[in-house]
C-alpha cells in the first residue's frame, strides 16, 4: 500500500485536538476524515507509529485484524506537523516533492523546511 503524506498531515492535524492523557482510536479517525478509506488511515498510522511520529500500542491479532491506541503525538510528530501545518507550505511542499518525484517523509520534511526558509528570506529581504 502506498502511504499518504495528505492523510498523515490530517491524522496528526486531528490527534493535535485531542486532550492530554486521552487516547484515540482509528474510529474515531474514521470519522472525523471521511474522505479517507480506513485501511489508508491504518496504513498512515502504523508508519506514524514507525516513524516515531506518534506513540501507540499496535497489536497484531490472529485473524489478521489489529488493535491500534493512540497515546498522543511525539516530538518528533510534532516537529514534522509544525512543518507542514501551513497549507501554503504543504501545497508548495507537495509540488516540489512531485517535481523531483521524492515524496518520502524524509524528503517532504527537507522540502518542508527549505520551502519555510524560503519564506522567512522573501519576508526578511522582499523581491
Amino acid at each position: 500500500m502506498k502511504l499518504n503524506p495528505d492523510c498523515m498531515r490530517h491524522i496528526l492535524l486531528e490527534l493535535e485536538k485531542v486532550p492530554f492523557q486521552k487516547e484515540t482510536y482509528p474510529d474515531e479517525l474514521y470519522e472525523a476524515l471521511p474522505k479517507y478509506p480506513h485501511d489508508e488511515i491504518d496504513y498512515a498510522i502504523l508508519k506514524m507509529h514507525e516513524a516515531g511520529f506518534i506513540n501507540a500500542t499496535i497489536e497484531n491479532y490472529l485473524d489478521g485484524r489489529i488493535g491500534i491506541e493512540i497515546y498522543d503525538i511525539s516530538f518528533e510528530g510534532h516537529q514534522f506537523l509544525d512543518n507542514v501545518r501551513s497549507s501554503k507550505v504543504w501545497t508548495a511542499t507537495k509540488k516540489v516533492a512531485s517535481d523531483i518525484g521524492s515524496t518520502s517523509i524524509q524528503a517532504i520534511t527537507q522540502i518542508a523546511t527549505s520551502v519555510i526558509t524560503e519564506i522567512i528570506r522573501q519576508a526578511i529581504i522582499p523581491t
